[in-house]
């Protein structure tokens, strides 16, 4: 009995290796290229496409007194994406950030992992991607950073999402339905924020969105369509990552035990020829569970409008936009900002010059701090 324990522990010692000699052997690719007496090679058949982007950026924000609080210039981002096809419906994307950050998120942004994803692709309207990467919550949080209207996105998103545009470590499902007309995600992620090893708290975030084109047309001889969406997220946190919680609320804002940390959103589009009309609203709530512990409210929205004009070259844009991080009360967190974008479209977004300034109002304890901010993007 003990020589056949020992055999069965031997056996599952190697059992992986056993698999993975099966699946070599049962791989039509690598069997093909023995025979043909060539190495084999996972990208065999398969392609590698390598895309990068990067922006340059010059910052002035005014101030009360003195010499200016912000004017520098600042590499925004530094991009290199590598992806491809390993086997048929098997797709990798791996995307590195060379920019650095400082503060005290350092430690982990800083990492040079942006995105990791491994995907199954068979088909439009059903796939699964594991890895690190967007959450699907929002229209313009998953916007790539090069096709961005603004140099910014929205500020109420960013400051209720988790940090770094949404990127989490998780799984997905998702696909484009009905003609590539519908689009639908479900995931379930740490929650922790990005490039960590693993889950801080042993509870996941739940994430959905559903979005599509609900009309395309014309009016009076031009193109039209509108297009809507809508998503949210759910969870149960003791660490929320977000700068709402950690930034935003007053010390006096205290969760005894983990809370529930839920967000809704919703966004809509409308296109006639060059002319373009759209918004987005956020809303989150952090519910305490425990007797005396508080409830959080908290919200923003844009509303925007641009038009394209001497052959599409250029673009002019107005956004409006609020956040409140408690209605509750009202403070010097609460802000109504307003831009003015111009961009010039050299050659679409792979090389692109924008002009951005924006009149910044805090509701209470109001400060002297629009900003002024040029950006020159190139991506490949």
């Amino acid at each position: 009995m003990a020589i056949d324990f020992a055999l069965t522990a031997h056996k599952r010692r190697f059992l992986p290796l056993i698999g993975l000699v099966l699946c070599a052997h049962l791989w039509p690719g690598p069997r093909a290229a023995l025979a043909a007496g060539q190495e084999p090679t996972l990208l065999e058949g398969g392609a590698l496409a390598i895309n990068g982007s990067g922006q340059f950026r010059y910052t002035h924000e005014a101030s009360d007194s003195g010499p200016p609080k912000t004017s520098s210039f600042m590499i925004r981002a530094a991009r290199l994406k590598l992806s491809g096809e390993v086997l048929q419906d098997f797709d990798y994307l791996v995307q590195i950030a060379l920019d650095r950050r400082t503060g005290s998120d350092a430690a982990h942004l800083n990492s040079a992992l942006f995105d990791f994803v491994l995907a199954y692709t068979p088909r439009e309207s059903f796939q699964v991607s594991c890895g690190q990467f967007r959450m699907p919550v929002g229209a313009e949080a998953n916007r790539p950073i090069t096709k961005l209207d603004f140099v910014e996105r929205y500020y109420a998103q960013g400051r209720i999402f988790n940090p770094w545009v949404n990127r989490e470590i998780g799984v997905m499902v998702h696909g484009k339905p009905f003609a590539k007309r519908a689009h639908y995600a479900l995931g379930i992620f740490n929650g922790g924020g990005r490039n960590r090893a693993a889950n801080d708290d042993d509870n996941f975030i739940y994430t959905a969105r559903l979005d599509g084109t609900a009309w395309r047309g014309e009016i009076g001889g031009r193109k039209a369509q509108l297009s809507a969406g809508v998503g949210g997220s759910w969870e149960r946190t003791a660490d929320d990552p977000s700068k709402l919680a950690s930034a935003d609320l007053p010390d006096s804002t205290i969760f005894s035990a983990p809370y529930d940390r839920s967000i809704v959103n919703g966004d809509a589009a409308f296109q006639l020829g060059g002319w373009a009309l759209k918004g987005e609203l956020i809303r989150a709530e952090l519910s305490g569970r425990s007797d005396g512990d508080p409830t959080v409210v908290a919200g923003g929205y844009y509303v925007q409008g641009s038009s394209l004009f001497a052959g599409d070259k250029l673009q002019a844009l107005v956004r409006y936009q609020t956040y409140d991080p408690d209605d509750s009360e009202t403070s010097a967190k609460d802000i109504e900002w307003t831009s003015l974008g111009l961009n010039h479209y050299i050659q679409g977004h792979n090389v692109k010059l924008m002009a951005n300034y924006t009149f910044k109002r805090e509701l209470a304890d109001s400060v002297d701090n629009d900003e002024l901010v040029l950006q020159m993007q190139l991506a490949f």
